[in-house]
């Protein structure tokens, strides 16, 4: 059975999951409580006196033999006080190299696995736009036993940004150093360097494919809207795009694009027949559809 993964539709079913605890005994909440959460965790307040108002991720996820992430992610923020003077990233497993400010200053840290923590040389002034790139590496985790983390197989490299075995459930983390909560939302920029032969699909939109002297590829991808970071998405493969349109249900069309392998677009359009009438169900039950782009990829 192939697993279908989409902004919009994950965004459905995690507000559905998160919102309440449910009545039924069988759920997401029963399974937790197998596991020993108590359903709480500590108040993340970060936002509090940090407004990351973007992450920039450049990755190259070409090495399907190691299976190993490198690259950076440029944090944009803005501190919402005069007393800020360091960030705490949350950042799972990856070997940190180096964070620099504005490309040009070395920062201080230190990485315990889990939580980087990041000393500005002077306390930052408050709601100015500052940038930190964190430059690091290595193999992602991925959740034993559940379906949150970094996968990664001789064919596909992607993430599932949720994990409901763990305390918090977001899963960010795995791949980019972010607040890694529900309540911090940010546009998202995407450089992602594959093999020439494969595609990455993103949040947002595909604003450039560049073919490098190395053989391999550049995908740039653009999120205008503000999601949390367990929205955040890559999947790369050996993709075919099918390229569809949705009429909303203003009159304005926008690109729908359904990836998988060559192989599989015939069964992949079988399966989304419906999409559009789901679509407008959606729309007509919530509101307008508010991204620039629907994404599945397989």
């Amino acid at each position: 059975m192939k697993a279908y993964f989409t902004l919009f539709f994950m965004a459905v079913v995690a507000i559905s999951t998160f919102a309440q605890k449910p009545s039924e005994p069988f759920s997401c909440y029963h399974k937790k409580k197998q596991f020993g959460f108590k359903g709480t965790s500590s108040q993340d307040n970060r936002g509090d006196f940090i407004d990351i108002t973007n992450y920039a991720i450049n990755l190259d996820i070409s090495d399907f033999a190691t299976k190993e992430l490198n690259g950076f992610t440029q944090v944009t923020f803005m501190p919402k006080n005069e007393s800020v003077n360091s960030i705490d990233l949350d950042l799972l497993v990856l070997d940190v190299s180096s964070v620099t400010l504005f490309d040009t200053t070395v920062l201080s840290f230190t990485h315990n696995d889990t939580l980087l923590k990041i000393d500005f040389p002077t306390t930052l002034q408050k709601n100015f736009s500052y940038k930190i790139q964190v430059f690091y590496n290595g193999k992602p985790i991925q959740t034993p036993g559940d379906w949150g983390g970094f996968f990664w197989n001789n064919t596909y490299a992607f993430n599932i940004g949720v994990s409901f075995t763990e305390d918090i459930h977001n899963f960010g983390k795995a791949w980019f150093p972010c607040f890694d909560n529900f309540t911090e939302r940010s546009t998202y920029d995407f450089e992602i360097k594959t093999q020439g032969t494969h595609k990455a699909f993103c949040n947002g939109l595909l604003l450039n494919e560049i073919a490098n002297i190395d053989g391999t590829k550049t995908w740039v991808w653009h999120l205008n809207q503000q999601i949390p970071t367990y929205l955040a998405n890559v999947a790369v493969a050996n993709y075919a795009t099918v390229n569809q349109k949705y009429t909303k249900t203003n009159g304005t069309q926008i690109p729908i694009q359904l990836g998988a392998r060559a192989v599989d677009t015939t069964a992949l359009k079988g399966s989304f027949v419906n999409l559009n009438n789901a679509l407008l169900s959606y729309e007509t039950r919530f509101g307008p559809y508010l991204f620039d782009r629907v994404g599945y990829a397989v």
